[in-house]
C-alpha cells in the first residue's frame, strides 16, 4: 500500500514541481521588458527613476534607458559616463 501511495506521489508531485519551475523562468521584468519599447520620457526622468529603485536589474533598466535618451537628447558625454557607470556596477558584482 505505501508503495504504490509513493509511486502516485512521484507521478503527481514530479510533473507539478517542473510546471512552477517553468512558470517561475519565464516571468519577465516589466521595467526590462520595457527597453524594447520606444523611451517617451526625458533622460532626466529615467535617471532620477533609477536612483530610486532597489533591484538591480530595474536600476540598470532605467539607466539604459537614460542612455538612449541621452543620445537623442545630444548629450553624448552624459551617455558615455552613465554607460560607463553601469559597466562599473556590473564589473563589481562578478
Amino acid at each position: 500500500m505505501a508503495t504504490i501511495l509513493n509511486h502516485t506521489m512521484k507521478k503527481a508531485l514530479v510533473p507539478t514541481a517542473i510546471a512552477l519551475f517553468i512558470s517561475a523562468c519565464s516571468s519577465v521584468n516589466p521595467v526590462t521588458e520595457s527597453i524594447k519599447n520606444e523611451a517617451y520620457s526625458s533622460s532626466e526622468f529615467y535617471i532620477n527613476k533609477a536612483d530610486q529603485t532597489k533591484e538591480a536589474e530595474d536600476k540598470i533598466s532605467y539607466q539604459l534607458l537614460a542612455v538612449r535618451k541621452l543620445i537623442d537628447e545630444n548629450k553624448e558625454y552624459e551617455a558615455q559616463n552613465t554607460f560607463s557607470e553601469i559597466l562599473t556596477a556590473e564589473m563589481n558584482e562578478v
